[in-house]
């Protein structure tokens, strides 16, 4: 600008202290607006309506307070004022563009030409608010405008506009432990931007000489400035405090919610574990009396049986004494010729008499034998002759006698094959063991459904502990349904092939026996299942099970 022209217009001064209050109200007024516009956008339904509102007037006055600050910072020599009802309209004018943008920020998902439409309209309000309020000074003549200022002005709203939204959306994915430091820096450049929109503006205005203020409803003043600043400030404050103390009861409801959801998450698996003890001593219980059922069987059939082992003996006797009379008796007669004595013989077939009788009795006696054992094998089995405490017994002598009840199930599906190592006898509850081997077993057997197969039971010792292995070349269980094997009522089988308790209830003995269970499985090729028990259950069992025992 020439001397000429700089001589045509009156020169302007600002107040330092009101211009630095506006930079500081624009900068407090954005860090406000970035905290209301996340609560805007992470509030309910019912509440966003209200917090967009209160965004809308804290960012919005704080824009326009900003204006009016630095519009009082602004001096020529002559008298100013500002006109009431204009003054208003801009403040509206601010208020608006600032809902419209925090309205568009609050969306779950913002492209970037929503962004860039948000961005006009919020750049628009802020030119209007601008703009109008210095048509709030009414003055005469009008203002002369620099064309390159005002496209300046202009275009620093919009891209002041553009950068609020695009940090409205950055500041929704920062993490709460960082997200002040990000808001303050922000909240910064966004006022400084918002700052350079005004004064850009304003760099844009000239006053020739001689003009002359029309407004005289309010008087350019700096203790005027101080008061409207002070008090947007306060509300600002107000605001912020508020918003906190929201923020702070939000994350304790927030906090007490998900304690809520914890609780109630461990109450249902807490009322899953008591349906799952519940179902597991009801089978329990079915087996226990199914246990004393076959023993009050077996005893029942021991008496009897004795009896019927000790005659077949007493008789096998008495036919060798009366074979040795029949011998004494073909002696006499093989010297006398006696016909019908020989017709006697020869018709009860004596000599076959003499070979069969024997082979009977000895089938007989062997019959009983393997009935004697059947019995045995179920008092062993359900092992209801002991008083239920620990107890050290023999492992293998559980697995053969749980083969010979299960021989049945298994003779037409399987070769049981079995390669015992040499163990000691182990502190245990033997017959919760019998019902874990006969699980696995009548598991391995079920798992081989085409060819016939091959069940295989081994056995070792390692230091203090003894382990079971039985194994099938069954079809395998998938990888998926490794995790859930265990699992009570988890079963692969048709309906009504199984409850899905077995394994879950061997998982549960197991885990009383302080043992585990491993588990390898290949599909179409087999599973092995690995039972490992301590040979001194006692040592490993918590002091409170050792006061229950």
């Amino acid at each position: 600008m020439n001397a000429d022209v700089a001589s045509y217009f009156l020169t302007a001064t600002y107040d330092p202290a009101l211009t630095l209050l506006s930079v500081v109200i624009a900068v407090f007024a954005s860090y406000i607006a970035l905290d209301l516009a996340q609560r805007v956008d992470t509030a309910a339904i019912n509440t966003a309506w209200y917090w967009l509102i209160a965004a809308s007037l804290a960012m919005g006055t704080g824009i326009w307070s900003m204006h009016f600050v630095a519009m009082l910072a602004f001096s020529l020599p002559i008298r100013l004022g500002y006109d009431v009802a204009t003054t208003l309209v801009s403040w509206f004018a601010a208020v608006s563009a600032s809902g419209v943008a925090l309205l568009i920020a609050s969306r779950s998902t913002m492209s970037i030409v929503q962004c860039a439409v948000g961005s006009v309209v919020m750049g628009s309000g802020i030119c209007a608010m601008h703009y109008t309020g210095m048509m709030a000074m009414k003055m005469q003549p009008a203002i002369v405008w620099q064309p390159m200022w005002l496209a300046l002005s202009i275009v620093v709203a919009l891209l002041a506009s553009f950068a609020a939204l695009q940090l409205f959306r950055w500041m929704r994915s920062r993490s709460r432990s960082r997200r002040i430091s990000w808001q303050v820096a922000a909240s910064t450049v966004m006022g400084l931007a918002i700052v350079g929109m005004h004064f850009s503006g304003m760099a844009a205005a000239q006053f020739p000489r001689g003009s002359i203020c029309g407004a005289a409803s309010v008087e350019n003043s700096t203790w005027l400035g101080a008061v409207i600043g002070g008090a947007t400030l306060f509300l600002l404050g107000v605001i912020l405090v508020k918003s906190t103390a929201e923020t702070r009861a939000q994350d304790q409801l927030a906090a007490l919610n998900e304690t809520l959801k914890r609780h109630n998450a461990e109450l249902v698996d807490l009322n899953k574990k008591l349906l799952t003890a519940k179902e597991q001593l009801e089978q329990a219980d079915k087996l226990a009396s199914i246990g004393q059922l076959a023993a009050g069987v077996a005893h029942e059939i021991n008496n009897p049986l004795g009896f019927v082992g000790s005659n077949v003996t007493t008789l096998g006797g008495y036919v060798e004494r009366l074979f040795e009379l029949l011998a004494a008796y073909e002696a006499i007669t093989s010297v006398t010729d006696n016909p019908s004595l020989h017709a006697l013989r020869d018709r009860i077939d004596l000599a076959y008499l003499r070979n069969d009788v024997p082979a009977l009795l000895r089938d007989t006696k062997d019959g009983v034998e393997r009935v004697r054992r059947i019995v045995q094998d179920l008092k062993d089995f359900s092992r209801v002759d002991t008083n239920g405490d620990w107890q050290y017994a023999d492992l293998h002598q559980c697995i053969d006698s749980t083969l010979n009840i299960l021989a049945s199930e298994i003779k037409s599906k399987a070769d049981v094959v079995k390669e015992y190592g040499n163990l000691p006898e182990i502190e245990c509850l033997p017959s919760q063991l019998n019902q874990v081997i006969m699980n696995l077993v009548m598991n391995a057997a079920q798992a081989i459904t085409d060819e016939r197969g091959v069940i295989s039971i081994r056995t070792a010792a390692e230091a203090d502990y003894v382990w079971i292995e039985i194994a099938d070349t069954g079809i395998g269980i998938p990888e998926a349904h490794m995790s859930r094997i265990f699992d009570p009522f988890f079963t692969t089988k048709p309906i009504g092939k199984g409850t899905g308790l077995g394994l879950s209830l061997s998982y549960g003995i197991v885990q009383k026996h302080q043992g585990r269970i491993e588990v390898t499985s290949e599909v179409s090729k087999g599973t092995s299942f690995r039972v490992v028990l301590p040979v001194c259950a006692a040592l490993h069992r918590p002091a409170a099970d050792e006061r229950a025992v």
